[in-house]
């Protein structure tokens, strides 16, 4: 299902960077690009999208933040077959910060 632009409520400011991102459904895991980042949520590009209400595990860096990041999330909504917007529901005080100071350097699109 492709949100409609009409309806779409931002929420933090986001940033358009493309990352490399591994992520878990269940025990299958994929692999792809992450292209938008907001301290609420991330888009992932992938060929196989999960259904939304879907529960995900992540890993992927940022650039400048010297760690790996790791959050889990909920699939919000999917654009088949070209990716999914995951909404984070786990996600470390120190990543949340670093997310945010990526944010606040470039204006949102």
């Amino acid at each position: 299902m492709t949100p409609d632009p009409k309806d779409e409520r931002r929420k933090a400011q986001r940033l358009p960077y493309r990352g490399e991102i591994e992520f878990w459904i269940d025990s299958i895991q994929g692999a792809g690009y992450y292209t938008d980042i907001s301290t609420i949520g991330i888009y992932i590009e992938t060929l196989n999208p999960a259904e939304p209400g879907t529960r995900c595990r992540m890993r992927f860096t940022l650039p400048g933040y010297p760690e790996t990041i790791e959050a889990e999330g909920i699939v919000a909504w999917n654009n088949v077959p070209m990716g999914m917007g995951v909404e984070f529901v786990s996600l470390t005080r120190d990543a949340h910060q670093a997310i945010r100071e990526l944010t606040a350097e470039k204006p949102a699109r």
